[in-house]
């Protein structure tokens, strides 16, 4: 789902990497990965050749997930109003930004070990609304204070 990097050997997964990691997870290390974001339910921690639906996650959202998504990220729907115009009108303006929506939301991001402050990972579209993630910064400054 998400970019991430094997601490164990360095090197970096892309979305849809999640069948190809070599040497082949742990349970802990799945469930981790799993949980901030960085591979699917369907994808097997033995790194098996499991199926990993071929939709796109735009695909998988409901309408109000993709309304939010497009709220958080400035995105113009227009009159888009069904699930396809809405994908079309979402895919079409993270294009034009050069972003990908796979990314973590701020609490996944942060729960995988990453700063507050560094949200969103580079080339990713917001997937938290604006005080989510100013609430997670100022926690963050908090704790380092």
């Amino acid at each position: 789902m998400a970019e991430f990097v094997d601490a164990r050997t360095g090197k970096r997964y892309l979305p849809g990497d999640g069948n190809n990691i070599d040497p082949p997870l742990t349970e802990e290390q799945f469930e981790r990965l799993k949980k901030s974001g960085c591979l699917k339910d369907g994808t097997e921690s033995s790194g098996s050749t499991a199926a990993i639906s071929d939709k796109s996650p735009l695909e998988v959202m409901t309408v109000a997930e993709l309304q939010q998504l497009a709220a958080y990220n400035k995105i113009d729907l227009g009159d888009a109003k069904k699930k396809p115009d809405l994908i079309t009108a979402i895919e079409a303006a993270l294009a034009a930004k050069n972003l990908r929506v796979n990314g973590p939301t701020i609490g996944e991001f942060v729960a995988a070990g990453y700063k507050a402050s560094a949200y969103p990972p580079g080339g990713y579209a917001l997937k938290s609304s604006q005080d989510e993630i100013d609430a997670a910064i100022a926690a963050e400054k908090a704790q380092s204070t």
